[in-house]
C-alpha cells in the first residue's frame, strides 16, 4: 500500500510537533510561576531594605 508509509511520517511529524510544544507550553509555564514567586520575594526584601535605603539620600 503506497499510502501507509506516508501516513507513518505524518503522525510522526505531528507526534513530535505535538510533544514539542506541550514541552515548550510546560516550560513557560513553570519560568511564569518562578518569575512570580521570585518577583514576590524581591518585592518583600525591597519592602524592608527601602526604607533603610530611603535615609541615605539627600531631601
Amino acid at each position: 500500500m503506497p499510502g501507509q508509509p506516508a501516513a507513518g511520517w505524518t503522525a510522526a511529524a505531528m507526534t513530535a510537533g505535538a510533544v514539542s510544544l506541550l514541552c515548550l507550553a510546560a516550560w513557560k509555564g513553570s519560568v511564569g510561576v518562578l518569575d512570580h514567586h521570585r518577583y514576590a520575594q524581591w518585592d518583600m526584601e525591597w519592602n524592608q531594605v527601602e526604607p533603610r535605603w530611603s535615609k541615605r539620600l539627600p531631601d
